[in-house]
């Protein structure tokens, strides 16, 4: 997430919000961390609580199938 743009790590969790939300991952949470997206400490709390549920939770990108946490980081 450190080598990501700010613009894109908003666009990316707003494209799996729903996906997110569906997998257990509160709603709240998410607002907290597009609300505060520019802090690293932010991203990290919200990457440590919620790392092994994004792992879980695989996306298609480009015809290839990553976790959601790797595309995030990513």
């Amino acid at each position: 997430y450190q080598n990501i743009s700010n613009s894109d790590f908003i666009t990316k969790v707003n494209k799996y919000r729903d996906i997110m939300v569906n997998n257990g991952i509160l709603e709240e949470d998410i607002d907290v961390l597009l609300s505060n997206s520019k802090d690293d400490d932010v991203k990290k709390s919200f990457l440590s609580k919620y790392g092994v549920d994004l792992a879980k939770i695989a996306i298609d990108v480009g015809g290839k199938v990553i976790s959601l946490l790797a595309y995030l980081k990513g």
